[in-house]
């Protein structure tokens, strides 16, 4: 059995610079089993994550989604997007996110630290034609994220990477299929999303292109939107 970090807690750690006893560590143990609870992560990030409820994208999110670990979820997302920003590590809190909601939950938060959601949005409200729509397209999205969303990596092979979307697509015919590249798998993003295009015919094709300022690293994100 993998080892919880949560255990690990147990054995003298702290959570926010407060020492947890053994109530109040079973009642976190307990959230964090019901995905109801911060993720654990040091006392500077833990404040950096806070501060992001202010954010007007947080609170905009808020108001489609009312599940508490897509919230926190996207709390970390925007807290990744600022350590980004400000150069500073983001390995700790990726690891936290990681343990706590899988590996979907890391591409959910990368997802938001690279500024999709409002995007994504802008596509959903041209075809939706109620609020409660918008809702329920949101949700579904986030709740099958990995069947909607491609992040390429360096070591993919075309060919192969082509084959899996396109399987995906039309298994699940999603309304939006995102593929997103970034860096050095900015170009191979293009190619593969070129090759994808000509196997899912029934899809339209958007393109946004970005260079983060910091970095200046280069985003690519594709929509394959389906037609009505």
């Amino acid at each position: 059995m993998p080892d919880d970090p949560l255990e690990r807690i147990a054995k003298g750690a702290t959570y926010g610079g407060l020492e947890w006893t053994k109530d109040k560590l079973k009642g976190l143990i307990e959230g964090h089993r019901k995905g109801t609870i911060k993720i654990v992560t040091d006392k500077e990030t833990f404040k950096e994550m806070e501060k992001q409820r202010e954010r007007y994208e947080y609170k905009f999110f808020i108001q489609y989604i009312s599940n508490p670990s897509l919230c926190q979820i996207f709390q970390a997302g925007l807290t990744l997007r600022r350590f980004e920003q400000t150069n500073r590590n983001l390995d700790s809190l990726r690891t936290g996110i990681i343990e706590m909601y899988g590996s979907q939950g890391l591409h959910i938060a990368q997802f938001i630290q690279n500024g999709l959601f409002m995007k994504y949005y802008d596509i959903v409200i041209t075809r939706e034609k109620t609020e409660k729509a918008v809702k329920n397209n949101l949700a579904q999205f986030f709740e099958n994220f990995d069947k909607n969303v491609t992040f390429i990596q360096e070591t993919d092979k075309n060919e192969q990477k082509v084959k899996e979307i396109t399987t995906k697509i039309h298994a699940h015919q999603p309304k939006t299929y995102i593929i997103f590249g970034s860096g050095a798998v900015a170009k191979k993003s293009t190619e593969i999303t070129k090759l994808v295009k000509k196997e899912v015919s029934n899809y339209t094709l958007e393109e946004y292109s970005a260079t983060e300022e910091t970095t200046t690293i280069v985003k690519k994100v594709y929509f394959l939107n389906k037609e009505s």
